[in-house]
Protein backbone atom coordinates (compact mmCIF):
# COMPACT_ATOMS: atom_id res chain seq x y z
CA UNK A 1 0.00 0.00 0.00
CA UNK A 2 1.27 3.13 -1.17
CA UNK A 3 0.85 5.97 1.82
CA UNK A 4 2.07 9.65 1.45
CA UNK A 5 5.32 10.70 3.00
CA UNK A 6 3.69 13.97 3.87
CA UNK A 7 2.31 14.41 7.33
CA UNK A 8 -1.30 13.66 6.87
CA UNK A 9 -3.66 16.45 5.71
CA UNK A 10 -5.80 18.30 7.77
CA UNK A 11 -4.12 17.21 10.98
CA UNK A 12 -2.82 20.85 11.74
CA UNK A 13 -3.57 24.25 10.94
CA UNK A 14 -6.63 26.10 11.59
CA UNK A 15 -10.70 24.90 11.07
CA UNK A 16 -11.30 27.22 8.67
CA UNK A 17 -11.10 26.00 4.97
CA UNK A 18 -8.37 27.92 2.81
CA UNK A 19 -8.68 26.32 -0.47
CA UNK A 20 -10.34 28.14 -3.00
CA UNK A 21 -13.02 25.84 -5.02
CA UNK A 22 -10.68 25.54 -8.16
CA UNK A 23 -8.28 23.96 -5.86
CA UNK A 24 -10.70 21.25 -3.92
CA UNK A 25 -11.85 20.57 -7.90
CA UNK A 26 -8.26 19.51 -8.76
CA UNK A 27 -7.66 17.59 -5.99
CA UNK A 28 -10.75 15.66 -6.29
CA UNK A 29 -10.36 15.21 -10.01
CA UNK A 30 -7.35 13.18 -9.08
CA UNK A 31 -9.63 11.44 -6.45
CA UNK A 32 -11.87 10.07 -8.95
CA UNK A 33 -8.75 8.06 -11.02
CA UNK A 34 -9.35 5.79 -8.05
CA UNK A 35 -6.02 4.45 -8.49
CA UNK A 36 -3.36 4.53 -5.66
CA UNK A 37 -0.93 6.79 -7.77
CA UNK A 38 -3.51 9.13 -8.36
CA UNK A 39 -5.15 9.37 -4.39
CA UNK A 40 -1.89 9.64 -3.71
CA UNK A 41 -0.89 12.53 -5.50
CA UNK A 42 -3.79 14.13 -4.35
CA UNK A 43 -3.52 13.77 -0.68
CA UNK A 44 0.47 14.89 -1.06
CA UNK A 45 -1.27 18.37 -3.16
CA UNK A 46 -3.76 18.81 0.04
CA UNK A 47 -0.79 18.49 2.51
CA UNK A 48 0.97 21.15 0.43
CA UNK A 49 -1.62 23.56 -0.05
CA UNK A 50 -1.94 23.45 3.91
CA UNK A 51 -5.28 22.10 4.07
CA UNK A 52 -7.22 22.17 6.94
CA UNK A 53 -9.79 19.72 8.60
CA UNK A 54 -12.46 22.40 7.00
CA UNK A 55 -10.76 21.27 3.43
CA UNK A 56 -10.49 17.61 3.76
CA UNK A 57 -14.41 17.61 4.35
CA UNK A 58 -14.69 19.22 1.80
CA UNK A 59 -12.61 17.42 -0.28
CA UNK A 60 -13.49 14.25 0.66
CA UNK A 61 -17.45 14.66 0.78
CA UNK A 62 -19.94 12.03 0.99
CA UNK A 63 -19.93 11.39 -2.94
CA UNK A 64 -16.27 11.20 -3.24
CA UNK A 65 -15.62 8.45 -0.27
CA UNK A 66 -18.59 6.78 -1.87
CA UNK A 67 -16.62 6.23 -5.03
CA UNK A 68 -14.02 5.47 -3.85
CA UNK A 69 -15.12 3.10 -1.58
CA UNK A 70 -17.74 1.02 -3.28
CA UNK A 71 -16.66 -1.61 -5.75
CA UNK A 72 -19.00 -4.72 -5.96
CA UNK A 73 -16.12 -6.68 -6.98
CA UNK A 74 -14.43 -6.02 -3.02
CA UNK A 75 -11.43 -6.54 -4.66
CA UNK A 76 -7.08 -6.28 -3.96
CA UNK A 77 -7.66 -2.83 -5.69
CA UNK A 78 -10.66 -1.91 -3.89
CA UNK A 79 -8.94 -2.29 -0.13
CA UNK A 80 -5.94 -1.05 -0.90
CA UNK A 81 -7.84 1.94 -2.29
CA UNK A 82 -9.21 2.07 0.27
CA UNK A 83 -5.58 1.81 2.68
CA UNK A 84 -4.55 4.87 0.90
CA UNK A 85 -7.99 6.74 1.71
CA UNK A 86 -7.84 5.64 5.14
CA UNK A 87 -4.45 7.17 5.36
CA UNK A 88 -6.14 10.93 4.62
CA UNK A 89 -9.19 10.32 6.54
CA UNK A 90 -8.02 8.49 9.94
CA UNK A 91 -7.89 11.65 11.91
CA UNK A 92 -11.14 12.39 11.31
CA UNK A 93 -14.34 10.69 12.91
CA UNK A 94 -17.11 12.51 10.99
CA UNK A 95 -14.97 10.91 7.77
CA UNK A 96 -14.60 7.46 9.01
CA UNK A 97 -17.93 6.88 9.84
CA UNK A 98 -18.62 7.77 6.08
CA UNK A 99 -16.19 5.28 5.09
CA UNK A 100 -17.10 2.08 7.46
CA UNK A 101 -20.87 3.04 6.08
CA UNK A 102 -19.84 2.52 2.31
CA UNK A 103 -17.31 -0.13 2.67
CA UNK A 104 -19.96 -1.98 4.86
CA UNK A 105 -22.47 -1.65 2.22
CA UNK A 106 -20.34 -2.43 -0.54
CA UNK A 107 -19.06 -6.01 1.50
CA UNK A 108 -22.37 -6.63 2.56
CA UNK A 109 -23.56 -7.09 -1.15
CA UNK A 110 -20.37 -9.27 -2.24
CA UNK A 111 -21.14 -13.43 -2.10
CA UNK A 112 -18.95 -16.41 -2.01
CA UNK A 113 -15.01 -16.08 -1.03
CA UNK A 114 -12.97 -12.99 -1.36
CA UNK A 115 -9.39 -13.34 -2.89
CA UNK A 116 -7.40 -10.76 -1.77
CA UNK A 117 -4.20 -12.96 -1.40
CA UNK A 118 -2.14 -9.79 -2.93
CA UNK A 119 -2.78 -8.12 0.26
CA UNK A 120 0.40 -7.91 1.84
CA UNK A 121 -1.05 -5.94 4.68
CA UNK A 122 -4.43 -4.37 6.13
CA UNK A 123 -5.81 -1.49 8.78
CA UNK A 124 -7.38 -1.82 11.38
CA UNK A 125 -10.70 0.13 9.90
CA UNK A 126 -10.15 -2.29 6.44
CA UNK A 127 -10.26 -5.34 8.33
CA UNK A 128 -13.37 -4.11 10.78
CA UNK A 129 -15.11 -3.32 6.90
CA UNK A 130 -14.54 -6.60 5.70
CA UNK A 131 -15.64 -8.42 8.85
CA UNK A 132 -18.61 -6.46 8.70
CA UNK A 133 -20.13 -8.84 6.27
CA UNK A 134 -22.21 -11.61 6.91
CA UNK A 135 -22.03 -14.93 5.43
CA UNK A 136 -21.97 -18.60 6.29
CA UNK A 137 -18.65 -20.43 7.54
CA UNK A 138 -18.34 -21.82 3.45
CA UNK A 139 -17.87 -18.22 2.54
CA UNK A 140 -15.03 -16.27 3.64
CA UNK A 141 -11.89 -14.19 3.05
CA UNK A 142 -8.69 -15.36 0.72
CA UNK A 143 -5.97 -13.19 2.91
CA UNK A 144 -2.71 -15.31 2.33
CA UNK A 145 -0.36 -12.59 1.32
CA UNK A 146 -0.74 -10.99 4.93
CA UNK A 147 2.74 -11.93 7.01
CA UNK A 148 2.21 -9.64 9.51
CA UNK A 149 -1.09 -10.02 12.11
CA UNK A 150 -0.94 -7.22 14.58
CA UNK A 151 -3.40 -7.96 17.42
CA UNK A 152 -6.33 -5.32 16.55
CA UNK A 153 -6.31 -6.21 13.29
CA UNK A 154 -6.58 -9.91 14.47
CA UNK A 155 -9.51 -8.66 16.79
CA UNK A 156 -11.31 -6.79 14.31
CA UNK A 157 -11.10 -9.74 11.64
CA UNK A 158 -12.44 -12.18 15.03
CA UNK A 159 -15.67 -10.25 14.59
CA UNK A 160 -16.53 -11.85 10.70
CA UNK A 161 -18.63 -14.84 10.88
CA UNK A 162 -17.10 -16.50 7.49
CA UNK A 163 -13.83 -18.36 7.66
CA UNK A 164 -10.25 -16.80 7.86
CA UNK A 165 -7.77 -18.17 5.17
CA UNK A 166 -4.15 -16.71 6.98
CA UNK A 167 -1.41 -18.97 4.88
CA UNK A 168 1.52 -16.55 4.71
CA UNK A 169 1.50 -15.74 8.41
CA UNK A 170 4.94 -17.38 9.92
CA UNK A 171 4.49 -15.70 13.23
CA UNK A 172 1.95 -15.10 15.46
CA UNK A 173 2.23 -13.30 18.23
CA UNK A 174 0.39 -14.17 21.37
CA UNK A 175 -2.00 -10.61 21.54
CA UNK A 176 -3.30 -11.86 18.12
CA UNK A 177 -3.51 -15.41 18.74
CA UNK A 178 -5.67 -14.21 21.91
CA UNK A 179 -7.80 -11.72 19.61
CA UNK A 180 -8.00 -14.75 16.91
CA UNK A 181 -9.29 -17.25 19.85
CA UNK A 182 -12.33 -14.83 20.18
CA UNK A 183 -13.54 -15.89 16.36
CA UNK A 184 -16.82 -17.81 16.24
CA UNK A 185 -17.62 -17.87 12.44
CA UNK A 186 -15.97 -20.72 10.29
CA UNK A 187 -12.34 -21.89 10.58
CA UNK A 188 -8.93 -20.24 10.95
CA UNK A 189 -6.39 -21.22 8.55
CA UNK A 190 -3.10 -20.75 9.67
CA UNK A 191 -0.99 -23.47 7.95
CA UNK A 192 1.98 -21.27 7.32
CA UNK A 193 3.16 -21.32 11.18
CA UNK A 194 5.98 -23.91 11.52
CA UNK A 195 6.66 -23.03 14.93
CA UNK A 196 4.09 -21.62 17.66
CA UNK A 197 5.00 -20.41 21.14
CA UNK A 198 3.58 -22.34 23.76
CA UNK A 199 1.49 -18.82 25.23
CA UNK A 200 0.28 -18.02 21.69
CA UNK A 201 -1.00 -21.98 21.00
CA UNK A 202 -2.70 -21.80 24.42
CA UNK A 203 -4.53 -18.80 23.25
CA UNK A 204 -5.47 -20.12 20.05
CA UNK A 205 -6.93 -23.57 21.39
CA UNK A 206 -9.92 -21.81 22.96
CA UNK A 207 -10.68 -20.79 19.17
CA UNK A 208 -14.74 -22.07 19.17
CA UNK A 209 -14.79 -21.59 15.61
CA UNK A 210 -15.63 -24.71 12.91
CA UNK A 211 -12.50 -25.50 12.44
CA UNK A 212 -8.11 -24.59 13.22
CA UNK A 213 -6.14 -25.66 11.11
CA UNK A 214 -2.26 -25.50 12.47
CA UNK A 215 -1.23 -28.33 9.29
CA UNK A 216 2.24 -26.23 9.23
CA UNK A 217 3.45 -27.67 12.48
CA UNK A 218 5.98 -30.22 12.63
CA UNK A 219 5.97 -30.56 16.48
CA UNK A 220 4.32 -30.36 19.43
CA UNK A 221 5.73 -29.68 22.94
CA UNK A 222 3.55 -31.27 25.72
CA UNK A 223 1.89 -27.84 26.88
CA UNK A 224 0.28 -27.01 23.32
CA UNK A 225 -0.54 -30.56 23.30
CA UNK A 226 -2.32 -30.39 26.43
CA UNK A 227 -3.64 -27.14 25.11
CA UNK A 228 -4.90 -28.81 21.96
CA UNK A 229 -6.72 -31.39 23.89
CA UNK A 230 -9.30 -29.55 25.56
CA UNK A 231 -10.17 -27.49 22.02
CA UNK A 232 -13.86 -26.69 21.73
CA UNK A 233 -14.21 -26.19 17.90
CA UNK A 234 -15.18 -28.79 15.94
CA UNK A 235 -11.94 -29.71 13.70
CA UNK A 236 -8.60 -29.89 14.47
CA UNK A 237 -5.68 -30.14 11.72
CA UNK A 238 -2.09 -30.97 12.71
CA UNK A 239 -1.10 -32.70 9.23
CA UNK A 240 2.03 -31.74 10.27
CA UNK A 241 2.78 -34.13 12.31
CA UNK A 242 4.67 -37.15 11.02
CA UNK A 243 5.36 -38.58 14.29
CA UNK A 244 3.89 -38.60 17.62
CA UNK A 245 5.95 -39.68 21.09
CA UNK A 246 3.57 -41.25 23.31
CA UNK A 247 4.10 -38.61 25.80
CA UNK A 248 2.67 -36.01 23.51
CA UNK A 249 -0.26 -38.64 22.58
CA UNK A 250 -0.40 -39.02 26.42
CA UNK A 251 -1.33 -35.38 26.63
CA UNK A 252 -3.59 -35.57 23.95
CA UNK A 253 -6.28 -37.02 26.53
CA UNK A 254 -9.31 -36.69 24.91
CA UNK A 255 -12.00 -33.50 26.03
CA UNK A 256 -12.20 -32.43 22.05
CA UNK A 257 -15.59 -33.80 20.67
CA UNK A 258 -15.06 -33.10 17.18
CA UNK A 259 -12.52 -34.13 14.61
CA UNK A 260 -9.27 -34.19 14.82
CA UNK A 261 -6.88 -34.54 12.09
CA UNK A 262 -3.23 -36.40 12.08
CA UNK A 263 -2.91 -37.54 8.55
CA UNK A 264 0.87 -37.42 8.51
CA UNK A 265 1.37 -40.17 10.94
CA UNK A 266 2.40 -43.32 9.11
CA UNK A 267 2.11 -45.63 12.60
CA UNK A 268 1.65 -45.87 15.95
CA UNK A 269 3.04 -46.94 18.96
CA UNK A 270 0.09 -49.22 21.20
CA UNK A 271 0.48 -46.15 23.93
CA UNK A 272 0.50 -43.58 21.52
CA UNK A 273 -2.88 -45.20 20.24
CA UNK A 274 -4.32 -45.97 23.49
CA UNK A 275 -4.37 -42.76 24.63
CA UNK A 276 -5.48 -40.89 20.90
CA UNK A 277 -8.73 -43.42 20.90
CA UNK A 278 -9.82 -41.65 24.52
CA UNK A 279 -12.87 -40.13 24.46
CA UNK A 280 -15.43 -39.86 21.75
CA UNK A 281 -14.14 -37.05 18.80
CA UNK A 282 -13.65 -38.22 15.39
CA UNK A 283 -10.35 -39.42 14.61
CA UNK A 284 -8.69 -38.87 11.22
CA UNK A 285 -5.62 -41.19 10.32
CA UNK A 286 -5.54 -41.31 7.34
CA UNK A 287 -1.55 -41.54 6.68
CA UNK A 288 -1.40 -44.73 9.37
CA UNK A 289 -0.86 -47.81 7.04
CA UNK A 290 0.95 -50.02 9.51
CA UNK A 291 -0.06 -51.02 12.39
CA UNK A 292 0.86 -53.65 15.38
CA UNK A 293 -1.52 -55.96 16.46
CA UNK A 294 -1.03 -54.03 20.04
CA UNK A 295 -1.66 -50.71 18.30
CA UNK A 296 -5.02 -51.78 16.57
CA UNK A 297 -6.34 -53.81 19.70
CA UNK A 298 -5.71 -50.08 21.46
CA UNK A 299 -7.72 -47.94 18.39
CA UNK A 300 -10.42 -50.38 18.36
CA UNK A 301 -11.50 -48.94 21.44
CA UNK A 302 -12.15 -45.77 20.24
CA UNK A 303 -15.98 -45.01 20.36
CA UNK A 304 -16.24 -41.96 17.91
CA UNK A 305 -15.55 -42.42 13.45
CA UNK A 306 -12.29 -43.64 12.98
CA UNK A 307 -10.63 -43.10 9.63
CA UNK A 308 -7.42 -45.42 8.38
CA UNK A 309 -5.32 -44.88 5.73
CA UNK A 310 -4.53 -49.09 5.08
CA UNK A 311 -4.30 -49.87 1.22
CA UNK A 312 -3.81 -53.31 2.43
CA UNK A 313 -4.75 -55.01 5.94
CA UNK A 314 -3.11 -57.89 7.60
CA UNK A 315 -5.19 -60.92 9.17
CA UNK A 316 -4.01 -60.01 12.64
CA UNK A 317 -4.79 -55.91 12.12
CA UNK A 318 -8.29 -56.90 10.72
CA UNK A 319 -9.26 -59.24 13.54
CA UNK A 320 -8.48 -56.75 15.77
CA UNK A 321 -10.46 -53.63 14.15
CA UNK A 322 -13.67 -55.73 14.12
CA UNK A 323 -14.41 -54.44 17.19
CA UNK A 324 -14.45 -50.84 16.42
CA UNK A 325 -18.10 -49.58 15.94
CA UNK A 326 -17.68 -47.07 12.83
CA UNK A 327 -14.80 -47.94 10.56
CA UNK A 328 -13.85 -46.15 7.83
CA UNK A 329 -10.91 -47.29 5.75
CA UNK A 330 -11.31 -45.15 2.55
CA UNK A 331 -8.13 -46.21 0.93
CA UNK A 332 -8.35 -50.10 1.17
CA UNK A 333 -7.74 -51.57 -2.44
CA UNK A 334 -6.89 -55.02 -1.99
CA UNK A 335 -7.97 -57.43 1.11
CA UNK A 336 -7.05 -61.26 1.22
CA UNK A 337 -9.33 -64.06 1.92
CA UNK A 338 -7.72 -64.02 5.25
CA UNK A 339 -8.57 -60.47 6.17
CA UNK A 340 -12.17 -60.69 4.37
CA UNK A 341 -13.14 -63.25 6.44
CA UNK A 342 -11.95 -61.67 9.78
CA UNK A 343 -13.32 -58.73 8.93
CA UNK A 344 -16.68 -60.43 8.09
CA UNK A 345 -17.01 -60.70 11.99
CA UNK A 346 -17.81 -57.23 12.31
CA UNK A 347 -20.76 -56.26 14.62
CA UNK A 348 -20.08 -52.50 15.09
CA UNK A 349 -22.46 -49.92 13.54
CA UNK A 350 -20.60 -49.80 9.83
CA UNK A 351 -17.49 -50.60 8.34
CA UNK A 352 -17.32 -48.39 5.38
CA UNK A 353 -14.62 -49.78 2.33
CA UNK A 354 -15.23 -47.54 -0.37
CA UNK A 355 -12.24 -48.04 -2.77
CA UNK A 356 -11.88 -51.53 -2.71
CA UNK A 357 -10.64 -52.99 -5.94
CA UNK A 358 -9.54 -56.36 -5.77
CA UNK A 359 -11.49 -58.94 -4.21
CA UNK A 360 -11.75 -62.94 -4.89
CA UNK A 361 -15.35 -64.05 -4.90
CA UNK A 362 -15.35 -65.87 -1.80
CA UNK A 363 -14.18 -63.14 0.34
CA UNK A 364 -17.02 -60.49 -1.45
CA UNK A 365 -19.61 -62.90 -0.61
CA UNK A 366 -18.01 -63.17 2.78
CA UNK A 367 -18.37 -59.72 3.05
CA UNK A 368 -21.45 -59.09 1.36
CA UNK A 369 -23.50 -61.33 3.98
CA UNK A 370 -22.40 -59.09 6.42
CA UNK A 371 -25.16 -55.96 6.21
CA UNK A 372 -22.85 -53.54 8.49
CA UNK A 373 -20.28 -53.63 5.80
CA UNK A 374 -20.56 -51.24 3.04
CA UNK A 375 -18.57 -52.38 -0.34
CA UNK A 376 -18.50 -50.33 -4.02
CA UNK A 377 -21.79 -50.94 -6.38
CA UNK A 378 -19.39 -53.43 -8.28
CA UNK A 379 -19.71 -55.93 -5.86
CA UNK A 380 -23.69 -56.47 -5.94
CA UNK A 381 -23.37 -59.19 -8.20
CA UNK A 382 -21.43 -61.24 -5.94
Amino acid sequence: MVRPRQKQAGTTGAAKACLGKAEVVKIQRLLKSKTVEGMTLAIALLDSLGGTRADVEAVFGDRIISALVRDPKVSEATVRRWGTLLAAIEPNPKLLERFMYHATKTVTERRGWLDLNGLEELSVYAAKALAARKCFWEEGLHLNGLRVLEPDVAKALAGFSGSLELEGLAKLSAGAAAALASHRGGSINLDGLRQLANEAGVALAKHRGVSLSLNGLSELSPALAKAFAGYKGNDLWLDGLHEISDGIAAAFVAQHKGWLHLKGLSTLSAKAAGALASGKRFLALDGVTTLSGGAAQELAKHRGILQLGFTELTPEVAKALVRHKRLELSSLRRLSDDAAEALSHYQGDYLYLPDVASLSPRAAKTLKANGCIGLPDRFDRC
